[in-house]
């Protein structure tokens, strides 16, 4: 009789761990890739939604020959309103009550039209939601420009209630209201001039753990030149929330004009630098929040042309300064 040899069919125990090691250090190597991957298509989005805004910005300058303005106390709606019809979202634009108030953590009103969370308005790249609710989200905020402009670090010549020197014109009670911006008022530029900007919410969290570009510290000074209110921001390390209860505002309620709920950034902070509050006109704009991200190392903003950069938070902040005001007639350097 012939003698059969039976040859094993199955894995040793060794052999199998190795093949679950090799499969793991495998996984371990795609995933960096696949998270950066999807990290680039959500900045690529995040990009094309500030091209959008940048062009409803234009189109609406050539409906009503400026750009869209921000009311104050008295006058509530954002500049995000006033471009809903060139945005593609006339049905909200056409539910609105003009003798209500928009939709915000203080007001129920206008929630037909103001309470959903546009994705035109949202970075995908923040996946932090609102502490107040996610429902009317919006992570993009316009340019109020530099706060007390200083070409000697002495004497303020642009940068406050009435005085506004970036792309946001805030309107509200008598003697408080900017002019309209025009390209006419903007003679350093629409190229060199910044109109839009991301940034990132994030609950408020104490020093030194909180994630500082997020953070929206206390107040500071608002009579001082603007490198002394950065100075200030900047030296702020606060182990609990002193803004009156505002920090967790920004982001929520894009339909509303307030200051508090991030409706406007300013120049005088680098991208990334944490945020300060300022008692000076701060219902008509007036904030040292800065453009922040969830991108690694910097913002992307949307120039008052219509193009879109992202800015390294690396960046001088004299450059940056002068990237955030509109009529200083300074020379704008590389950036």
């Amino acid at each position: 009789m012939k003698t059969l040899n039976w040859r094993r069919s199955a894995f040793t125990l060794i052999e199998l761990l190795v093949v679950i090691a090799i499969i793991a250090i495998l996984i371990a190597l795609l995933l960096p890739a696949v998270q950066q991957a999807r990290e680039a298509a959500r900045r690529t989005q995040c990009k094309n939604n500030l091209k959008q805004i940048g062009l409803a910005m234009h189109n609406y300058h050539d409906v009503y020959a400026q750009f869209p303005i921000n009311g104050g106390w008295d006058r509530p709606y954002s500049d995000k309103v006033g471009m809903l019809p060139f945005l593609e979202r006339n049905n909200e634009f056409q539910s609105i009550n003009y003798q209500q108030w928009p939709f915000s953590s203080w007001s129920g009103d206008n929630r037909q039209a103001f309470s959903g969370r546009l994705p035109v308005f949202n970075c995908p790249s923040n996946a932090q939601p609102n502490a107040n609710g996610p429902a009317a989200n919006f992570t993009y905020a316009i340019n109020m420009g530099v706060m007390n402009y200083s070409n000697n670090g002495v004497t303020r010549t642009s940068g406050w209630q009435t005085n506004h020197n970036g792309m946001a014109s805030c309107t509200g009670l008598a003697n408080e209201s900017d002019p309209p911006v025009t390209f006419a008022t903007i003679p350093d530029g629409s190229s060199n001039t910044a109109a839009y900007a991301e940034f990132g919410m994030a609950s408020f969290t104490p020093e030194p753990i909180g994630q500082r570009g997020f953070q929206t510290k206390g107040w500071v000074d608002g009579s001082r030149p603007h490198r002394l209110m950065r100075a200030e921001c900047l030296s702020k390390t606060d182990s609990q929330d002193n803004s009156g209860g505002r920090h967790n505002m920004r982001g929520y309620g894009w339909a509303w004009s307030f200051m508090g709920v991030g409706t406007y950034y300013s120049h005088n902070m680098n991208p990334n630098d944490n945020g300060c509050h300022c008692h000076e006109g701060d219902w008509n704009g007036s904030n040292l929040f800065s453009a922040s991200s969830y991108h690694t190392g910097g913002a992307q903003i949307a120039l008052a042309d219509g193009s879109v950069r992202f800015v390294s938070e690396n960046i001088d902040n004299e450059t940056w300064v002068r990237v955030g005001v509109r009529n200083d007639g300074q020379v704008v350097g590389e950036f």
